[in-house]
């Protein structure tokens, strides 16, 4: 288990995956808090004549803003890597090499989880420390407590879709029908979200992204524990379902 983890973050960091997705993710880290604080500024250049007055941005809502590029472009890129993480080792025979020697099925599937687990949890604390640092010296300061629940929350809100993907890939054995799969989960999550806005059930998992401004400002309820908990329970539901499915499956 310890060499098949190593040998993928070796690969991820060789490819440049791992680094453009952190890359990415720093970038709109450093991008958001300017951004957000001069939107008056930069919306007054191309409206000749105009005066724009906009209400005093908060720390808060540059954040949050930060969050959904992590929740969208962040995790459509993060689909798209892991798309082949499965399937493009089938089809180029690595697949069968490694269960000819002495790697279990399930330390396979284990392995390719463990470090999407890692990495995204790795990439959204680096890039939501550096925003916050950014938001503190250029707008104001966020609760500690606030930016670790939302660290949690969309660590969570990250890994349901690319769990589903690398079960896809490892089921199908098909890159594009595995990356289908994630971003309809992105869409599926989002149009959740939306239609249960107004409902009183608030602990559900496709319902984290509600909870993201009160935890920003450091307060939690058991319904957001719900939710986070049994978010990681579909995690790893999934996984255990890749593993069992993988077993059984001709390579």
């Amino acid at each position: 288990m310890r060499l098949m983890l190593f040998r993928e973050f070796r690969e991820g960091w060789r490819s440049f995956r791992l680094p453009g997705l952190l890359l990415l993710a720093m970038f709109f880290a450093i991008l958001e808090p300017p951004a957000q604080k001069y939107m008056g500024v930069i919306l007054e250049m191309f409206a000749e004549g105009m005066v724009i007055e906009l209400p005093p941005v908060s720390s808060e809502a540059a954040f949050l803003q930060f969050a959904g590029d992590l929740n969208s472009m962040v995790l459509i890129a993060s689909i798209i890597v892991t798309m082949g993480i499965v399937a493009r080792e089938k089809n180029n025979g690595l697949t069968e090499w490694f269960l000819t020697r002495p790697v279990s099925r399930k330390t396979y599937i284990l392995s390719k989880a463990t470090y999407l687990v890692v990495t995204t949890c790795l990439i959204v604390a680096l890039s939501s420390l550096v925003c916050a640092f950014y938001t503190h010296t250029l707008i104001g300061p966020l609760d500690p407590m606030g930016v670790f629940l939302a660290i949690v929350i969309i660590c969570t809100q990250l890994l349901l879709p690319l769990m589903l993907t690398l079960a896809v890939s490892a089921i199908t054995g098909v890159a594009g029908v595995a990356a289908g799969a994630g971003i309809m989960a992105l869409f599926l999550m989002s149009s959740f979200d939306w239609l249960m806005s107004r409902s009183q059930i608030d602990w559900l998992p496709l319902q984290l992204n509600r909870w993201l401004p009160g935890a920003l400002e450091g307060s939690s309820s058991p319904s957001l524990w719900i939710a986070v908990g049994l978010s990681w329970v579909l995690i790893l539901l999934l996984i255990v379902i890749t593993q069992a499915d993988f077993a059984r499956r001709e390579v």
